[in-house]
This record gives structure tokens, sequence and C-alpha cells, in this order.
């Protein structure tokens, strides 16, 4: 039961980054299309930045038309 609900949410915070970052939609939007309330988007989304956040600290930032 506890591995399920895990699943879940990873599938949900998946899912509403790819839909604010790719599809560029609204947390109205994302909540719409997901049949969630709009605040359990923004604290799903705040939730994965957190968990992406350590990850992030050491990698190379990109920029586009600039070469190293």
């Amino acid at each position: 039961m506890a591995q399920a609900l895990k699943n879940k949410s990873s599938v949900q915070n998946r899912n509403s980054d790819v839909l604010r970052h790719v599809g560029e939609m609204t947390e109205a939007e994302i909540g719409a299309a997901m049949g969630i309330r709009r605040g359990t988007v923004s604290s799903t989304l705040r939730d994965a930045y957190r968990k992406l956040a350590p990850s992030l600290a050491d990698a190379p930032i990109e920029t586009k038309g600039t070469t190293p």
C-alpha cells in the first residue's frame, strides 16, 4: 500500500512537472487536466523541486548561443 502511494505520488510529480515546463500550462490548467485542485498542483510542483534541488546544485548551466 505504501509503495503504491509512493508510485502514485511520483507519477503525479512527473506529470505535473512535464505539463508545467514542457506543456507550458498554468497550475490551474494542470489541475483541470489531471482532475486535481490547483493548490495540489502547486504543492506537488514545490515538492518535486525540493527533491530535484540537490541534484541540480552541481549541474552545469547551459545557455543557448554560447560555447564553453
